[in-house]
């Protein structure tokens, strides 16, 4: 995975909920501005430039163009917010989002990758740190070679004392590095016939009460 793949998940990780959040408001400006644009250059198709619809179709331009500045502030404001900022979230819904972010990547070398399921466990932790650390540590393990036909890998999420377990479908080509960490903690690679796991312990009870103390 590219260092510009990785970036774009991150941000898309981290973003999306303040993007899908004033995505109706920026296609309100977007539609005003198409639509006064069209009006001026009907004026100038046909030669029919009335001053006053003129100054109209520039001050709808404007407001337009200053709502969009309006939104990208906002955006801008969200994304300082949301990278400083913990908040409780279900880990194995979280996976369940990245899983979808990242398919396109996997598509490209002709693996359709899916979440399955997994069982409801919240954490409390800084969310832009774990997308970061999840964008290098896919990068690593998921470089996969470009495949003739389709592979599917499954992926669920398991909660055991020692942490919380991200089972995939068994794959030779994964490369597994043992001095692997994650958020400080040590990562484990489970292996059986049909999946592999990694275990994350930053993600047991005894790290996530240590953290909280």
């Amino acid at each position: 995975m590219s260092d510009k793949s990785q970036k774009w998940i991150a941000q898309f990780a981290e973003y999306g909920a303040s993007t899908t959040n004033t995505a109706h408001e920026i296609n309100n400006a977007l539609a005003i501005l198409m639509g006064y644009t069209e009006n001026l250059e009907y004026m100038i198709e046909t030669n029919k430039l009335d001053m006053n619809e003129l100054q109209e179709v520039c001050d709808k331009l404007f407001f337009g163009v200053e709502k969009l500045n309006q939104y990208s502030r906002h955006l801008a404001s969200e994304r300082k917010r949301i990278a400083t900022e913990k908040k409780s979230e279900d880990i194995t819904d979280y996976f369940s989002r990245w899983i979808k972010i990242v398919a396109p990547l996997f598509k490209q070398n002709n693996y359709v990758v899916t979440f399955v399921s997994g069982d409801e466990f919240f954490i409390d932790t800084d969310w832009s740190e774990v997308n970061r650390e999840l964008c290098k540590l896919f990068s690593q393990i998921f470089d996969l070679p470009k495949r003739e036909e389709a592979f599917k890998i499954e992926f669920y999420t398991q909660r055991t004392p020692e942490g919380l377990l991200l089972n995939f479908t068994s794959l030779d080509e994964v490369q597994w590095n043992h001095d692997l960490s994650f958020l400080g903690k040590e990562l484990k690679f489970a292996q059986t016939e049909e999946y592999s796991g990694i275990l994350f312990t930053c993600f047991s009870q005894e790290a996530i009460s240590e953290s909280a103390a």
